[in-house]
């Protein structure tokens, strides 16, 4: 079986020299900044249909959580390389780790505000993941 370059803009020096070179395999070259704030875009415009269920929170959670949500669809795919991990799931997660460490530090009174955000922050990962197709990817090839 025989393997082709990821894009099609290679497909001309892959038939001439009949090899691929890692740059032809490279992921890197497919989630640069311009794509990332696409994916972030869409991730903004998907949010309102992903978090519908969260009309039934209380005011104070739901809003946490929508804040949350919010900052998180700008930062995974912004600080995509910085953040560790392969999976939106996870680096979603140790987004909402952070996120909620900081507004306890800020006022321990807010528990229940953080601990929302907390339990969402998975499900924001995903909602990321699923808009980018790098992430699949990395996921399934490394």
């Amino acid at each position: 079986m025989i393997t082709g370059p990821l894009e099609a803009r290679d497909l001309p020096e892959f038939l001439r020299q009949h090899e691929l070179t890692p740059a032809m395999r490279s992921l890197d070259r497919m989630y640069r900044l311009r794509e990332r704030i696409r994916v972030g875009a869409l991730t903004v415009v998907q949010l309102p249909i992903w978090l519908l269920p969260l009309r039934f929170l209380r005011p104070p959670l739901r809003d946490s959580v929508w804040r949350f949500a919010l900052a998180a669809s700008w930062v995974l795919p912004l600080c995509h390389y910085i953040l560790p991990w392969r999976t939106g799931i996870l680096k979603g997660s140790v987004l909402g780790l952070q996120a909620s460490a900081l507004m306890l530090l800020g006022n321990r009174r807010r528990w229940a505000p953080a601990l929302a955000v907390l339990a969402s922050a998975p499900f924001i990962g995903w909602i990321y993941q699923s808009t980018s197709p790098v992430v699949y990817w990395k996921r399934i090839w490394k």
